[in-house]
């Protein structure tokens, strides 16, 4: 259950930056085309890690629900 709670908090901090990054974009005002740039690679890269710590998660939590039935 500990790599539960694990995977659930690593999902929340990358949603966390996700939505940090998101507000920087939505910021009004003049961009710099290099930073605007820099700002839409590291979203693509949170949004990997996050599609990727959310099908672990799910891969997961699958497994301990197969284990607690093998229990029984």
């Amino acid at each position: 259950m500990e790599t539960i709670a694990a995977l659930d908090k690593a999902v929340e901090q990358v949603d966390v930056a996700i939505e940090k990054i998101k507000d920087e974009m939505a910021t009004p005002g003049p961009k710099n085309e290099d930073h605007v740039i820099r700002l839409e690679y590291a979203l693509a890269d949170w949004n990997c890690a996050f599609a990727f710590l959310r099908a672990t998660q799910k891969q997961v939590k699958l497994h301990y629900r197969k284990m607690k039935l093998l229990e029984q």
